[in-house]
This record gives structure tokens, sequence and C-alpha cells, in this order.
């Protein structure tokens, strides 16, 4: 396991949120798979929450605790809401997060 570089209980900038929600959503809407989704996040030199570099794996956990919040309470969906309570995203931006994904998954 890659050690950590912010603690899991850091709590960062709802900009740091929407910087990531963007690229998700832009990916989701593009087809990108996750692995061309992390790829764009580390392109854009944009850290996930722990302070790595985004991984597949990482894209995949990020978007099933977005789609599944009932179950997986997480900052980025509360960052999420956040935004749209906000006016910053509408609720129609952030439909491609939820959609479900069949095509190049990995």
């Amino acid at each position: 396991m890659r050690p950590r570089i912010f603690n899991p209980n850091t709590t960062h900038s709802l900009g740091y949120y929407k910087s990531v929600l963007l690229v998700l959503i832009d990916g989701n809407a593009d087809g990108l798979t996750y692995p061309q989704i992390a790829d764009r996040l580390n392109g854009l030199e944009i850290k996930t929450a722990a302070g790595l570099a985004w991984s597949a794996e990482n894209v995949k956990g990020v978007l099933k605790k977005i789609r599944l919040y009932r179950e997986y309470p997480s900052k980025i969906h509360h960052a999420l809401l956040e935004l749209v309570f906000n006016n910053e995203l509408t609720v129609k931006e952030t439909l491609p997060l939820f959609q479900h994904r069949r095509h190049g998954t990995m």
C-alpha cells in the first residue's frame, strides 16, 4: 500500500472537489474509461484526496461513492451537493456521474 500524503480525515477545499468532479463529469460524458479519466486527472496535476496520483481503481472508487452515496457517505458527494446548492453546478450537469458504465470500465 502506498503511504498517504494527507490524513484520511483531511477535508479539502470545495474548489478541489469541484475540479475533480468536473473531470469526472466530462470523462463520463465523453465515454472515457477509468484509466483514461485517471490519466486526465494526473495530466492536470490533480492529486487524490490522499495526495497521490490517480489510478483506474481510485476513479472507480470515487464514482462508486458518488453513485451509492447512501451506502458510502463521502466528502466528494457532500461537495457535489454543496456545489449544486450553491448553483455552481446544475443537476443536469451532474447526470453523467450517475450513468451506469457498460463500456470500457477498466
